[in-house]
């Protein structure tokens, strides 16, 4: 429901202008010409954006969803004031007309600052205690990094380097990635990429789930067989960038005679996302040890069949929502249009419980939409446990 909410909310953000230049002409009596451009403006906004989205070369759409936002996006909310400043007369008129044109210049300078910073990368470590944690795993640092979003990447080769050196410089004991490894299509992931995670020593190895994105939902394919082509695909994906891939599966780390549990479902999300996870499925037959994680793509799948039900994982790590790749957060306040959507939208959350419970959300190394981050930094996350 909030997810349709904050589509209509942009909906009616675009079309503002377009009403408020058609109540100017209807006092005014003139001014159709104008109004009729602001309506075919904003309507553009409303259609042509979701058709790129949609595009075949993410790349390519994603920063012509930039430029849009950019440039037109500026000049609907400045044609918003114009068309509010008819209703006033004299200097009022004026200094509306002037407040929407800086209002204009300030959201294009934003939006070509989160262009130019999307690549920053910020470290967070995490130090957690449970008592379950066997004696062997005290100390154990977990790098997790989440949501690369491959297509829409642009450059990537650079930026894949910095992330790779920069996970390998955190001396991680495991990986693990929370899907999304493309973007659209399994060909994002060229030759060049193959063996990418592979020279990162992590001792109790690499793992990831897939992502939303990973199935190829956001395409349409000329048939079933060729998405299910393209899903066969994007699973070599993961073991050619070297991540073992856990499909509603689970498994045991050893350490000095020692072992936790490290279980992993496919993508579960509350519509319009799709649920392809089934956590009875990978947990069939599996014996829970001291202490257990849980590597899931959407946080909402932990609040829905995870949070004080199964009190055995006491770790679940997600990504996807990017903390909607904007916001503010200062000290232990933050604000972004994610938790809109999300409940659970960044960072480090407690079970409503007493139990040792614990969901991080990840927000992703990549973008979507359009390349823009600002405030929600993209992140390489360190947790380290702690037995008490």
């Amino acid at each position: 429901m909030r997810f349709v909410m904050m589509q209509c909310f942009f909906a009616v953000l675009a079309l503002a202008p377009a009403v408020a230049c058609t109540v100017a002409v209807r006092r005014r009596g003139k001014g159709v010409v104008f109004a009729a451009a602001v309506w075919l403006l904003s309507l553009s906004m409303i259609f042509v954006v979701p058709v790129l989205s949609r595009s075949a070369c993410p790349v390519y759409s994603e920063w012509v969803m930039w430029f849009f936002l950019a440039v037109y996006f500026p000049v609907d909310l400045w044609l918003l004031f114009k068309g509010v400043s008819f209703v006033f007369h004299g200097v009022w008129r004026k200094g509306v007309s002037v407040a929407g044109f800086v209002v204009a210049v300030v959201v294009s300078a934003f939006l070509l600052c989160g262009a130019v910073l999307r690549h920053k990368i910020e470290i967070r470590e995490v130090e957690l205690e449970f008592s379950g944690l066997p004696d062997a795993f005290d100390g154990m640092r977990i790098v997790q990094f989440s949501d690369l979003h491959m297509g829409a990447l642009s450059p990537s080769r650079a930026y894949l380097a910095r992330i790779v050196a920069g996970i390998d410089s955190l001396h991680p004991d495991l990986l693990l990635f929370t899907g999304d490894l493309i973007h659209m299509r399994g060909s994002e992931i060229l030759p060049e990429h193959h063996g990418l995670f592979s020279s990162i020593d992590a001792p109790l190895g690499r793992y990831a789930v897939l992502g939303n994105h990973d199935y190829g939902d956001y395409v349409e394919w000329e048939s079933a067989e060729a998405k299910a082509a393209n899903l066969r695909l994007v699973k070599q994906d993961y073991a050619d960038v070297g991540l073992h891939l856990l499909n509603d599966t689970a498994l045991y780390i050893h350490c000095k005679g020692d072992s936790i549990g490290l279980i992993g479902v496919e993508n579960w999300g509350r519509p319009p996302f799709p649920r392809y996870g089934n956590f009875q499925k990978a947990t069939e037959g599996f014996l829970p040890a001291g202490f257990n994680i849980l590597l899931s793509h959407d946080p909402t799948h932990w609040e829905s069949e995870i949070e004080c039900l199964v009190p055995f994982v006491n770790l679940t790590l997600s990504g996807h929502t990017h903390a909607a790749q904007v916001g503010v957060a200062w000290n232990d306040r933050k604000f972004s249009p994610s938790q809109w959507i999300f409940d659970r939208w960044d960072g480090l959350y407690h079970a409503g419980c007493d139990e040792e419970m614990y969901l991080f959300v990840s927000r992703g190394l990549g973008y979507t939409g359009i390349p823009f981050r600002f405030g929600m930094w993209a992140d390489i996350v360190v947790i380290t446990l702690k037995s008490i």
